[in-house]
């Protein structure tokens, strides 16, 4: 099926095409492989959107053709594109030559033909698309079927998955919950690639520290996202961590782009600070932390706050009160899909924080092995 996401009825042209006028359609809309979308940018009101809307069609393996405006054109949005997966684009100034747009959807191009937008290794390692040697008879808009082998598969797209680990209030155990999940994942999920601990602008960031990662580079020598919209990541017992620079606060228009980014290559978990709505609007998962502490838990406007977050992340909201022990006294139905985690003993917390390690997740497996399970198996 083709679909056309632009602000004018093009249908008669492209017959037996959908048409999605509204940004809203392409996000509820369930795409396959075998569809393609034509999404242009002027149906989104910001690049914020407009990355959101890709991230959607994409991760549905969907081929996508990009139509922007000539004055968007730069070779740096054709590498995000690239990045993306999306090969196919085109640019136009004041008219739009559908005979251009035609051709494209005809003939998809390939890594190789964007190799210069591509870093090395991706534009050298795709395989090539053997098409059929028959081209069989078609009406304008048509193009060649084409075959992929059953088995082996080849340049599988790989599965990702964006879960966002946040809180209501400070030191709720954000990112001890981003941390556990993390874990293990990569103890108990053998079919993930990479698994990414990305820590959102907040005021304060910890990762740095708390991994002790100048003993694994000097900290003059390392370049963080926030340079270069990229950042140089470190691995820690099989986990991917990128951090922000420590010591400042830090606050950065970048960040979805960034999460978009590292999204690609596996499960990316965002150790975020607030409620950020765009970046829930992408998440496949949100885990709200929730501190068992009855003088947070009474005060309305967190209550609110939650009920906020409830309507925006839906079904995608799992809530873990934290700290959980037998003299609570909160009823587990008040809250949506409750997970409780018991509290962490001191003496784990203080040895893994001075040697600068993860928490051992023996103890929680019961409770997150499930979990992170269904999470990952639902986007294969």
């Amino acid at each position: 099926m083709l679909y056309l996401a632009f602000p004018v009825d093009l249908r008669d042209r492209f017959s037996g095409s959908e048409w999605l006028i509204y940004p809203k359609q392409v996000q509820e809309t369930r795409f396959t492989p075998e569809d393609t979308v034509v999404l242009s940018e002027w149906i989104a009101k910001d690049r914020a959107e407009l990355l959101q809307m890709l991230h959607t069609v994409q991760k549905q393996g969907a081929r996508i053709v990009y139509v922007g405006s000539k004055t968007e054109e730069t070779e740096e949005w054709k590498r995000q594109l690239c990045l993306y997966r999306v090969y196919d684009f085109l640019f136009f100034g004041e008219e739009m030559v559908l005979k251009e747009l035609e051709d494209l959807l005809e003939h998809p191009r390939s890594p190789q033909e964007v190799a210069r937008y591509l870093p090395e290794s991706k534009a050298t390692s795709v395989p090539t698309i053997v098409e059929e040697a028959e081209t069989r008879k078609r009406s304008r808009f048509r193009w060649p079927s084409r075959k992929v082998p059953e088995s082996p598969v080849l340049n599988p797209r790989p599965p990702s998955a964006l879960w966002v680990v946040m809180g209501l209030w400070p030191r709720s155990g954000v990112s001890t919950v981003a941390q556990l999940l993390a874990k293990t994942c990569v103890e108990t999920q053998p079919g993930m690639d990479v698994v990414t601990i990305l820590e959102a602008p907040r005021p304060w960031p910890r990762l740095w520290e708390y991994f002790q990662l100048e003993i694994e580079k000097p900290i003059d020598k390392v370049k963080f996202w926030t340079q270069d919209g990229k950042g140089e990541t470190f691995v820690k017992e099989g986990v991917q961590l990128v951090p922000l620079p420590p010591g400042k606060s830090i606050r950065d228009e970048k960040w979805i782009p960034v999460v978009l980014r590292y999204l690609k290559q596996g499960l990316t978990i965002v150790d975020a600070d607030d409620l950020d709505e765009t970046l829930l609007s992408l998440a496949d998962q949100v885990w709200c932390v929730l501190d068992c502490d009855p003088t947070y838990l009474a005060l309305a406007d967190l209550g609110e706050k939650y009920q906020k977050l409830r309507d925006l992340a839906k079904d995608k909201l799992i809530t873990v009160m934290n700290k959980w022990t037998s003299v609570v006294r909160i009823p587990r139905d008040v809250f949506e899909s409750p997970v409780t985690l018991p509290y962490l003993p001191p003496e784990k917390v203080q040895r893994a924080l001075w040697e600068g390690r993860f928490f051992r997740v023996e103890e929680h497996l019961d409770v997150l092995e499930p979990l992170v399970k269904w999470g990952w198996e639902e986007r294969r």
